[in-house]
């Protein structure tokens, strides 16, 4: 008897404890609006919010987006994930890449000229064909690189992330820590959400408000963890941007050299030389008498890779009157 209470007792009190834990985790869980926060959507902040929310986790995706400024008179608004690797580096490099291989070894660019052109009949030899049609090479490239990447935009568009129950996606121009484990989120367009007990923020500072406000400026979020996902942006060293300024000379980053949209619209002069440059030839056949220099910093993969694409693009559309120089202590020195 004595024993068949004790026992009895010992697994009340186990019984007790597993409710009290379980309680305790239950009440830990919904301490916090998220189980994860992940800042930035790119490659890696896509595949970690991917990943946990595939684990059941809650979690949500904030990616940079200045809607507010960039678009006021744009009624449609592009929301885009997947950082530059989608947009402005992998994607589109790896795009005129393989145009600019097809440009320098087979006849196979005819057809890509044709599905951008709507004409074009590939019947010879790539050599006999560019001084026929006088094809720009670079330009058929970059529209190759800019479907591209549309392509892939579809494929990874926030539309496609409300089928997914345990994430959500918050697009803004600007956040901050206000605790440890408290976020708060300026200007928020909340694309996606399950969670609707958002905390709004009014604007302390009376400068700031209007009446046209919305019916808030901020909203704070709290979160168990959080992943900082931000990238990185390319960086023009101050002495080499104030010098360019001076004499007008064109400074590029591979951003604006590869991203198809509004961003990339200050290399259009880089991917049009081709026909700028038959219109203003010399008497030797070259611009204004001179040969188009391009000079890239820089030795890694990316230099590299930018160098021989363009090489090979202008070679069959200028004839060699492009000369590209990489300026670099040395090249591909990870490699060696």
């Amino acid at each position: 008897m004595f024993i068949s209470i004790r026992l009895t007792l010992s697994l009340t009190i186990i019984a007790a404890s597993c409710v009290i834990i379980c309680l305790s985790l239950d009440i830990s869980r919904k301490k916090y609006d998220y189980d994860l926060v992940v800042i930035g959507a790119g490659a890696s902040g896509m595949f970690a919010a991917g990943t946990a929310s595939s684990f059941g986790r809650r979690t949500l995706l904030i990616e940079k987006h200045d809607y507010h400024n960039d678009n006021d008179n744009d009624p449609d608004i592009d929301f885009n994930v997947g950082g530059d690797c989608s947009n402005a580096a992998c994607v589109p490099s790896k795009a005129i890449r393989a145009a600019a291989n097809l440009a320098a070894t087979t006849q196979e660019i005819g057809n890509l000229y044709n599905k951008h052109n709507g004409m074009f009949e590939s019947n010879g030899r790539n050599a006999r064909l560019k001084q026929k049609i006088g094809i720009n090479f670079a330009s058929v490239a970059r529209r190759h690189a800019a479907e591209t990447v549309q392509k892939v935009r579809e494929r990874e568009s926030p539309a496609g992330m409300a089928g997914n129950p345990n994430l959500d996606l918050i697009f803004t121009p600007d956040l901050s820590f206000d605790e440890p484990h408290v976020l708060s989120i300026a200007n928020p367009y909340i694309l996606n959400s399950t969670f609707t007990g958002f905390m709004a923020i009014t604007p302390t500072d009376p400068e700031t408000s209007t009446e046209d406000d919305s019916e808030y400026k901020y909203i704070q979020i709290t979160a168990k963890q959080f992943i900082i996902a931000t990238g990185a942006s390319p960086v023009i060293p101050s002495r080499l941007n104030q010098t360019a300024k001076r004499v007008g000379l064109p400074l590029l980053t591979y951003r604006s050299l590869f991203r198809p949209d509004r961003e990339g619209i200050e290399s259009d002069s880089l991917w049009n030389l081709s026909s700028n440059a038959v219109e203003r030839r010399g008497n030797d056949g070259k611009e204004g008498g001179r040969r188009i220099r391009i000079v890239i910093a820089g030795g890694g993969p990316t230099a590299c890779e930018i160098a021989q694409s363009l090489v090979r693009l202008y070679n069959n559309s200028l004839d060699g009157n492009v000369e590209i120089f990489i300026v670099a202590p040395s090249i591909l020195p990870a490699e060696d």
